[in-house]
């Protein structure tokens, strides 16, 4: 039986947000390109309208970031929803 990349389970709802981020690399999950933490969308990659196989990070406050390949955008998509739950 094969399992997918991250297994860890999600964290609560009801956590402090210091405790969310002191986990949030391992408790981040992506659902197809969405990028998922506590059922919560964080960010989400999405294809770049003009140029084939070049993608954009899309966060919930509407950022959209500079296009960069799908690997380079998952990446960045991690970073700035950290960022994004910092400052909320």
């Amino acid at each position: 039986m094969r399992h997918s990349k991250n297994i860890a389970p999600a964290a609560s709802l009801g956590r402090p947000m210091s405790s969310l981020l002191d986990n949030y690399y391992r408790d981040a999950v992506w659902r197809g390109n969405r990028l998922m933490l506590c059922g919560r969308c964080v960010a989400t990659v999405v294809p770049d309208v003009t140029w084939p196989k070049m993608w954009r990070v899309k966060l919930p406050n509407g950022h959209v970031t500079d296009m960069v390949n799908k690997a380079r955008a998952k990446d960045a998509a991690l970073t700035l929803g950290a960022a994004a739950l910092r400052e909320s």
